[in-house]
């Protein structure tokens, strides 16, 4: 893998990050918080890792997805928190999930899944062009029952990928590139260069998209 340590935008991971624990600390507010958690993959032999942060912790979580990115891993992040004695490599079930505050609907043009917008996310991230992560974070976090109907909601409403309002899922970091493995590179060309994430986080009333924004950067 030819590994360009300018394929990594660190000043989108941090936003991405900061955003994300800002967004779960205001949902959860208090408490037994739990802990979120960053997966990341490898692309040669698909294996997992997990790493587990308090919320709050940002620059430890941004220096990670930096150096798991630039290492050629593939990162992910979760709408949930798990309890704080979970370890291992294993993600965590249902029953361990202690608090949702993201929804994220997973539009994926490329599986004729796309989701044409009909209410304002809370962070749009660009997975790739015409693909994205409509974060859509809560005002008060439910636990995993509740976030799980809710989710299944979604998805039945949003005619997007599979993953979509699956509160267990995790989603790529923004300013991290993707990496296929190699049972993707089989399927498509290695376009790792170019499928940069990139984020947004949606002003209150603003309805612009990522690729509107870029083009005008571009003139």
């Amino acid at each position: 893998m030819d590994l360009n340590p300018s394929m990594v935008d660190e000043p989108m991971i941090r936003r991405f990050v900061e955003l994300i624990h800002t967004r779960a600390a205001h949902a959860i507010n208090g408490g037994n918080t739990g802990v979120l958690q960053l997966v990341r993959i490898h692309p040669a032999d698909e294996s997992i890792s997990v790493s587990r942060y308090d919320i709050g912790d940002v620059e430890h979580m941004t220096q990670d997805a930096i150096a798991f990115s630039a290492a050629g891993h593939n990162v992910y992040i979760e709408g949930r928190t798990v309890r704080a004695d979970l370890r291992g490599n294993k993600r965590g079930d249902l029953k361990d999930t202690l608090w949702v505050f993201a929804l994220v609907i997973d539009s994926d043009r490329d599986k004729d899944k796309a989701w044409t917008p009909t209410a304002q996310a809370s962070i749009i991230v660009e997975t790739s062009p015409g693909n994205a992560h409509f974060w859509f974070c809560l005002a008060r976090a439910v636990d995993a029952i509740e976030g799980k109907a809710i989710g299944e909601r979604m998805r039945k409403s949003a005619g997007a990928d599979q993953d979509t309002g699956v509160i267990t899922q995790c989603y790529r970091v923004a300013g991290t590139p993707n990496f296929p493995s190699e049972s993707k590179r089989r399927a498509r060309i290695d376009r790792a260069d170019q499928d940069r994430r990139t984020v947004r986080d949606v002003p209150r009333g603003s309805t612009r998209s990522v690729r509107r924004r870029r083009r005008r950067q571009q003139r």
